[in-house]
């Protein structure tokens, strides 16, 4: 299984940059990419992943950290990262209010697409990879 989990705002921007390609490497998915972005259930090529009860409360319990310090982010997206945190992936996003998140949960590691990208053109980033830890910077 792939280190990387993808979000919607970086599927649909690297399916515009680069077309089916992006379907070819069996990277990871939430089900809500899938149902935010349907196009991806035409290809095998992503594993899709599914909420458990853990990552739902895991994600209650970034938003109510995230109130704390006066921050929201939408649900969906909340979810997408409580499943990279609880099974221990890299999420994959251009989505700024990910590093806010990041402040009230360490566990979320976090990259730009255009860094993540980078990464897998070395080679680095297949199945099999080690994502590096550190953020989107």
């Amino acid at each position: 299984m792939s280190t990387w989990l993808l979000d919607t705002s970086a599927v649909i921007r690297w399916f515009k940059q680069s077309g089916k390609r992006i379907f070819d490497h069996g990277f990871n998915t939430s089900i809500l990419t899938v149902v935010e972005f349907p196009v991806l259930a035409a290809y095998p090529g992503f594993s899709v992943l599914y909420p458990t009860p853990a990552i739902y409360k895991k994600a209650v319990a970034s938003a109510s950290a995230l109130r704390k310090i006066g921050s929201i982010i939408p649900a969906v997206d909340l979810v997408i990262a409580s499943t990279a945190i609880e099974r221990n992936l890299t999420l994959v996003s251009d989505d700024d209010h990910f590093i806010v998140l990041e402040k009230v949960e360490p566990g979320l590691h976090h990259v730009s697409l255009a860094a993540f990208l980078l990464k897998i053109d070395r080679g680095g980033g297949g199945a099999g990879a080690v994502p590096q830890k550190g953020g989107k910077r």
